[in-house]
């Protein structure tokens, strides 16, 4: 569940990188 939500915080984090 910790990894899961890791995860999906790194994917949201990688792409407001890639965004900006």
């Amino acid at each position: 569940m910790f990894a899961d939500t890791f995860g999906f915080f790194s994917t949201s984090l990688l792409f407001k990188i890639i965004w900006i």
